[in-house]
């Protein structure tokens, strides 16, 4: 595939063409968007493909746990539909199915976590909530690269320990591993490498 000018990405990149919303400003420049997040990498002391790698990492453990509470909430609404309906008080009911499940009170008097309106990603990410939105279509590649995984949702990712709260494109996993792009600063969709490496916990691996 042949190299692309600066001219022609940015055109690509500009609202209305290739984005509804645009990688860039009605007048940003890629030079300078790019140059100016290079000197920001440079004091963090991280690479971007570790930024990308355990981005895409805390995104891809967050929708296996969303697809684990789809499957849990339709397990549940099978039960309801096939169980005989029995009037039985809260508690009568607690006890009765406690003799043939002895994890039965737990299930029933504690609240599930499957039940809340974000999920956990799990481990090694405990102290993270991930909800993210997937759509049936897909975002290209500004560059031309093709089919990217993660380019057909929006991810918003809480950092309970960190206190910091990011939302982005799944794109941006691509974007930052193999373009260096944050998007621009005029963006929606930017996403800040110093956020990012305060949400991932990231600490320098060089010195600047």
């Amino acid at each position: 595939m042949p190299e692309l000018s600066t001219p022609e990405l940015e055109k690509r990149m500009r609202p209305g063409a290739w984005s509804m919303a645009g990688f860039l400003g009605p007048n940003e420049s890629l030079d300078a968007v790019l140059r100016l997040d290079a000197e920001a990498m440079t004091l963090l002391g991280v690479t971007h493909r570790r930024i990308a790698d355990t981005l895409e990492q805390a995104i891809v453990s967050g929708i296996k746990a969303e697809e684990k509470v789809i499957s849990f909430r339709a397990s549940r609404r099978s039960a309801a539909q096939t169980e005989p309906a029995k009037k039985f008080n809260f508690l009568q009911n607690i006890f009765t199915r406690a003799k043939a499940d002895h994890t039965a009170p737990m299930i029933e008097v504690r609240a599930n976590p499957l039940e809340e309106e974000s999920v956990r990603c799990g481990f090694p990410f405990e102290h993270l909530r991930y909800s993210g939105m997937r759509y049936p279509g897909y975002q290209e590649c500004p560059w031309g690269c093709g089919d990217c995984p993660g380019s057909d949702l929006d991810f918003r990712i809480e950092n309970e320990r960190a206190g910091e709260v990011v939302e982005g494109p799944g794109l941006i996993v691509h974007l930052i591993r193999e373009h260096q792009f944050f998007e621009g600063l005029e963006s929606p969709y930017r996403v800040h490498p110093v956020k990012l490496v305060k949400l991932l916990e990231l600490g320098p691996e060089f010195s600047s």
